[in-house]
């Protein structure tokens, strides 16, 4: 069950980091952001996994029922692989976010 929620996660994000070419700062790291076509490929590794098991098993489950367990090992694995690529390579494509810069007037 715990995999299965953790699937969802990272295919609403990735789905998410398509569309906007961003992920918000809870996902990155408090105090990171990370934006642009870089995010948008990272988004398709982590949308990957729940479409992948989901076709891996409906084929093994037509071919071989009494196999089903090599589709449940596909999802740990693509789930797993999917985890680490994300975590390593946003590490990599995140930046420090920006204060805000003031600008002081000097009065004459």
């Amino acid at each position: 069950m715990c995999l299965l929620i953790f699937e969802i996660l990272l295919f609403v994000m990735g789905i998410y980091a398509v569309i906007s070419a961003k992920l918000p700062s809870w996902f990155v790291g408090k105090g990171y952001i990370a934006e642009g076509s870089p995010v948008r490929i990272l988004g398709l590794v982590m949308a990957a996994p729940l479409p992948i098991a989901f076709c891996a098993g409906a084929a093994i489950g037509l071919i071989d029922p009494d196999q089903i367990w090599i589709g449940s090992a596909i999802e740990i694995v693509g789930v797993l692989a999917a985890a680490i690529i994300t975590v390593v390579t946003l590490r990599n494509i995140r930046k420090p976010e920006q204060p805000p810069q003031v600008i002081e007037m000097k009065q004459e």
